[in-house]
Order: structure tokens, then sequence, then C-alpha cells
């Protein structure tokens, strides 16, 4: 978490002007600067809601262990505009800020101590921080986060043909790996016993299809998802970032709908993990899932995909206009969906689509915006 500590240590006159006049209109906005040492910085502003600050010099602290001097401007009878003197050290901050820049979010919580000092504490929503993006910020980043694995991974190998990819079964060497990072579980447990796994080539040839085949079949593809440009919320690959948001899939058989989150602990580990809900399929979804899109259903396996990204997401963030996003730029669930349907439209995610496949990402995509959002962009 990225910590930021506001302490008051002179007093002067109350301006005039508005700023923050509640915790929701509160913001942090970080830039990036090089020093005049030639090193990278954050320049920090901050509008809070302070009533009880007065105007003059004070300080700010990040991550709990680096502190800078800052100037307070009251703007209004609640609101202050808190400017650090001089940027923070990108290589001091360390692990404070890589959540910010390197995947995740993090929320900023600025809070004050001390019998002479006024105090501010607050917390922010993801969406309260701003990071200007200028020709430095590719550099924070690299600094933050080492070198970037946002266009592929390790291992993955990019998909030629999306329909002869998904009429093989995952490699045993590939298939242990998908099982070590995203264990699947059923819940309840069925008093006779949950699906297995099993495969056989073409998969859509199976007389009984299961939940893990489809899971992790919808896994392998973005393991093995090729980008010409990041996701717009993290750095990292699709795959990475979703093993840092979860760690299990959960089926289930009672579920009336796929959601977030709950916490499991998967055979053979010793800390739980943060999982996802996926309703039990039926047969003739999981026969749907064999397939990218079924032309009959409209329905197929990159449905799954879109799935799974959006209930990740809310790991991080809830829908905020009731079952909807309130706008793109929030980067919700529905957000996450659109952006991914979108640059597999265009093929900056490449896993191998053919025109057709391309076409109804779009028509996809359009649909959410059309639909998912309150306010649109």
């Amino acid at each position: 978490m990225l910590f930021a500590t506001v302490l008051m240590t002179a007093a002067l006159a109350f301006g005039s002007a508005w700023a923050a006049d509640s915790p929701e209109a509160q913001v942090v906005t970080l830039e990036p600067m090089v020093t005049a040492y030639g090193e990278l910085g954050l320049q920090l502003t901050w509008n809070c809601l302070g009533p009880e600050l007065r105007a003059g010099k004070g300080w700010i602290t990040l991550g709990e262990v680096v502190r800078v001097p800052a100037t307070i401007e009251r703007t209004g009878t609640l609101g202050a505009l808190v400017r650090s003197d001089h940027p923070f050290l990108v290589r001091e901050l360390g692990e404070a800020i890589r959540p910010l820049f390197c995947g995740g979010e993090v929320s900023p919580r600025a809070e004050g101590a001390g019998p002479l000092c006024h105090e501010v504490r607050w917390e922010a929503a993801p969406k309260q921080i701003t990071v200007v993006e200028n020709e430095l910020l590719d550099d924070v980043r690299a600094a933050v986060c080492g070198e970037s694995t946002w266009d592929t991974i390790p291992g993955g190998t990019p998909i030629q043909d999306i329909d002869g990819f998904l009429a093989t079964c995952p490699p045993a060497e590939e298939l242990a790996i998908l099982e070590r990072d995203f264990p699947i579980l059923f819940q309840p447990p069925r008093r006779t016993r949950d699906p297995v796994y099993s495969c056989a080539e073409p998969p859509a040839s199976m007389r009984e299809l299961s939940d893990q085949l489809a899971i992790y079949q919808a896994l392998r593809v973005i393991r093995h998802m090729r980008l010409s440009a990041p996701l717009p919320w993290t750095s990292l690959h699709p795959y990475d970032w979703l093993k840092s948001k979860i760690g299990a899939i959960v089926v289930s058989h009672t579920a009336k709908y796929s959601h977030c989150c709950i916490r499991v602990l998967p055979l053979g580990r010793t800390e739980p993990a943060i999982a996802i809900v996926l309703q039990k399929a039926a047969q003739e979804l999981l026969r749907y899932r064999t397939v990218w899109r079924d032309p009959r259903s409209g329905v197929g396996l990159a449905h799954l995909i879109l799935l799974i990204f959006h209930e990740a997401r809310h790991v991080d963030l809830p829908h905020d206009c009731g079952d909807k996003d309130s706008t793109l730029s929030y980067m919700g669930a529905w957000g996450v969906q659109y952006t991914l349907a979108k640059m597999l439209s265009e093929g900056t995610i490449d896993v191998g689509l053919s025109p057709a496949y391309r076409e109804d990402m779009a028509f996809h995509a359009q649909e959410l915006l059309a639909t998912r959002f309150c306010e649109g962009k």
C-alpha cells in the first residue's frame, strides 16, 4: 500500500477558491520528472479534503519511509492543495509504488500525527490516482517493474490458427503449469466424485466434457497471447496479471451467476488463495466452449476468456453504477472486458483469429460499450 502523510509545521491565512469538498473529490497526481541531479522522480500534487489544515509548510511521506517537504495552499473552506516541494526519488520508493506501476491498484492513505500538527487521514480509490503520461513514464515503469513482460511470457509461443490450436489438448508439461498456477476446485463437493479432467483430440469429438478442460483451454490461450501494445490497466502480460490477482478458480454447482471473490485453500497449499467463482456449465455449453465461437449459438471459448478477466478485475474494483460501470475510463470489470474484446478484434492481442472471428469480437466490444456503461467514455 502507498502511504501519504501530510504533517503541518506552519500556519498562514486561508485562501478563497474551492478544491476537494468531499472524500470522493480528492485526487492524487503523480508526475514523472528528472531531478536536478539526473534521477527519476515523481512530483506529487494532492487535492485534498482538509478543513483543519492551515496554509504553509509541511511534509509528505510516501511508503512510510520517504518524506519530502511540501507546501499547503488553502483553496476553500474545506479544500487544500498540497504539493511536494521536490520530487520523490523513484529508487527510494521501491516496493511502495510497485502495485501502481506494475499491475494492481494502490490506495494512497493520508494521515497526520503529533499534538502540534493538524491531521488529515484518507485512503483513495484507484480512480482517484492520476499518473501523468509523459515521455518519462516508461522509464519509471522500467525502473520500478524491471524488464517489461507485457508482450509475451516465457513458454508462450504465438498461436497461428486458433481453430487448429483448440483442436489439440494441453501438453502434459503445460497442463502441469496451468494446474499449479490456477487449481480448480468444486463447490460444494459432490457426494460421489467431482468431474475428472480428460482430453482427447479433437476435444470437440469427446462424448463427455469437463469444466476443467474448458477452463484450462481458456487459460492456455491466455498464456500464449502475443501483445503489440500493453494492457491499459497493467504493465503485465495478461496471464501474469491473472496470476497476480487470483490463485484458484472455483466451479460452483449452486451459484446463480459467476462472481468474485472467495478465499480457498487448494490441495497442497499452505496459504489461502483468492478465487473467482464460475457457474458449473452444462454439457451443451461445454461443447460450445471447445471452439472459439460456435456458429449456431454465437457462444464459445472467447466468452469464457472474457468472463475470467471480468471476474478477476473484481478483485480490485466493483461495479460503480449498479450492475454497470460508470465510465470506460474507470476501467472496471466491463472496461476490462470491452478492452480485451477490442484488442482481440484489432489484432493488438494476437491469438490467431480469422477475419470473421475478429469481426465478431468487434461487434461484441461495441455491444458492451453501448450497454454496460452509464456515462460512455
